[in-house]
């Protein structure tokens, strides 16, 4: 079980204002989902186990640059022999 303190040190390390009325209230939720997280370390990760998403293979298609027809400036804001950046102050 997390303590109230260490509760009220994640608050301070996230920058959190929280009351104690607060931290009382999230402590068991809190607990819960620490609970939940404590049971992914059951599960089997071994890569024999793993389902492939995608059964078949993927056929991508080969990648040959080409020229495009179209022109970068007809998106752009503002074109200059090139895109037009506004600076950052």
């Amino acid at each position: 079980m997390i303590s109230i303190d260490e509760l009220k040190k994640m608050a301070q390390l996230a920058n959190l204002a929280i009351t104690n009325e607060q931290l009382v209230a999230f402590q068991p939720q809190i607990d819960a989902i620490l609970d939940h997280m404590s049971d992914l370390n059951d599960v089997d990760t071994s890569p024999d186990r793993l389902t492939p998403i995608h059964p078949s293979p993927c056929h991508m298609r080969e990648d040959i640059p080409r020229q495009s027809n179209l022109s970068p400036q007809l998106n752009a804001p503002q074109w200059e022999g090139g895109f037009v950046v506004p600076q950052l102050s």
